[in-house]
């Protein structure tokens, strides 16, 4: 069934329209509480890119490798290869151009922008709801999923947790995000004079006392594992510092339990970054395996690197089957399914958790405007697809 995608998108519109589509997914993996998964679902890609995913195997892959090779085009694969293609490079695009503006906007303007997220959201529910029966099952299938996503939203693995930094008498405080990590910036001759404490709930768990610059600091406590990175800029110092908190697993006695919980974590992860309304990175956070991961990419430990990977590649080859056999022949039941992940998700990007003061009224308006502009923006693009022929996903 995959072999007919390559096909509707083999003009060269259906392709620009595909890269901005995975430009969008790979913006919205930058987002705390929005996944790429959830950019598939709304932009009408979702069973195009299952589809595609659970082609791959190994003598898809083979079959591949020969026609590049062997440079035959009478050699036939499932795989579409070019719809693959230009969506990676639209989601790698994402990444990477927007690793800066949207950490600037999360962090100068959280409240308007998680707004605008939140109305784009609120529409998107509708999408897959049209796309269901609704009988009584779809109904009862949406209020679970919604509740298991409320909940699993609205864990807040480091509250009361932050940064004090403290020179003389002056103190200053840095906030903890919800995956563990935080930032700030020393000017140089400082750097070696600030006592650093990590607390959670005025509870000290660490100090610091020395800042060296291009230097990674790793500790374990009974707790938390740490790790920091710093690295020297013109005039100061930035600082990025990961805590996780240890589960158990992750710190197993033998080398193969550490790897068999990593390779189990990754392939979560993954799994859950394809889901509509759950972050894959939010789960390695709930895993306590965040700040492990980024370490070892960090550090280059080639071993952890792979088994992540490795579990990465098992999980989403594994899931997409299992979704690509619910989107067949139980394609309500499922719609109805990714509507409540779309619901629960409201949860965790709700606009109110992310101001810091009683908003006033030009605020609220403000916001609410933008929510609506979000939701807008998304009505006139699926308008626009369908007015210029983009290809409809299979049912």
């Amino acid at each position: 069934m995959s072999n007919h995608i390559d096909v509707e998108y083999k003009s060269f519109k259906s392709k620009i329209i595909l890269f901005l589509k995975g430009f969008s997914m790979g913006t919205a993996d930058i987002i705390p509480g929005v996944s790429g998964g959830t950019i598939a679902l709304i932009s009408g890609i979702y069973e195009h890119l299952i589809l595609a995913l659970s082609s791959i195997n190994l003598k898809e892959i083979l079959l591949f490798l020969k026609k590049i090779f062997k440079r035959n085009s009478n050699i036939q694969t499932k795989i579409p290869i070019v719809f693959l293609i230009v969506l990676v490079s639209g989601i790698a695009s994402g990444i990477l151009s927007m690793s800066r503006i949207i950490p600037f906007l999360m962090d100068e303007y959280p409240f308007y922008t998680y707004s605008l997220f939140f109305g784009l959201i609120l529409f998107s529910v509708t999408i897959p709801y049209k796309k269901m029966d609704h009988g009584t099952i779809e109904y009862i299938l949406i209020t679970i999923f919604a509740i298991f996503t409320f909940i699993l939203t609205d864990i807040e693995p480091y509250k009361g947790f932050y940064v004090q930094l403290e020179l003389n008498e002056h103190t200053k405080k840095v906030k903890i995000d919800d995956s563990g990590k935080f930032q700030f910036e020393l000017p140089n001759h400082l750097a070696n004079q600030i006592t650093m404490y990590i607390f959670k709930d005025q509870k000290t768990l660490l100090s610091i006392t020395t800042i060296e610059p291009d230097k990674n600091i790793s500790l374990d406590l009974d707790e938390i594992s740490f790790f920091m990175r710093t690295k020297q800029q013109k005039d100061n110092i930035e600082v990025k510092g990961y805590i996780s908190h240890k589960t158990g697993f992750s710190f197993l006695g033998s080398m193969v339990g550490k790897y068999l919980w990593i390779f189990f974590v990754a392939s979560v992860a993954i799994c859950a970054m394809i889901l509509p309304g759950i972050s894959g990175a939010y789960m390695l956070v709930l895993f306590g395996e965040y700040q492990n991961i980024l370490k070892a990419l960090y550090e280059r430990q080639l071993d952890i690197i792979f088994v992540f990977i490795l579990g990465i590649v098992v999980g989403i080859l594994s899931f997409v089957r299992l979704l690509k056999y619910l989107l067949q022949k139980y394609h309500s039941y499922t719609m109805a399914a990714l509507t409540g992940f779309l619901v629960g998700s409201l949860n965790k990007i709700y606009p109110m958790k992310y101001i810091g003061h009683k908003p006033e009224v030009k605020e609220i308006l403000l916001a609410i405007s933008i929510a609506i502009g979000g939701a807008l923006l998304l009505y006139l693009l699926e308008k626009l697809s369908s007015k210029i022929g983009d290809p409809e996903p299979p049912v």
